[in-house]
């Protein structure tokens, strides 16, 4: 994490050091901080792989209508989002949904 801040420092709107923070608070679980990395590496670059974060954490929490939506995002983006989803254990607690089961068809 400190040659992430030092990056930020340099250059705070450096999108790669920005996507790295928030998926370092992700790994530690700690998602509200993740999440608002997410959105500060949305700000400065329309990235999948914050989009489909996002979805992950939210998959973790349950949370079918987030997940949802933001993983919509990420496969409108690129096909390929879907296959990984389909597999992806971030979304076991969503993955019996009637809308994830739909977006992932």
């Amino acid at each position: 994490m400190k040659n992430i801040n030092k990056a930020l420092e340099i250059s705070p709107n450096y999108g790669y050091a920005l996507f790295n923070k928030a998926l370092t608070y992700e790994l530690y679980d700690k998602y509200d901080e993740a999440l608002k990395w997410y959105d500060k590496n949305l700000e400065v670059e329309n990235y999948i792989w914050s989009y489909y974060g996002k979805a992950s954490i939210y998959g973790r929490k349950g949370d079918v209508k987030n997940t949802v939506k933001y993983l919509k995002i990420a496969i409108e983006m690129d096909k390929v989002v879907k296959e990984e989803a389909r597999v992806e254990r971030d979304f076991d607690n969503v993955r019996q949904s009637k809308e994830f089961q739909e977006l992932i068809k």
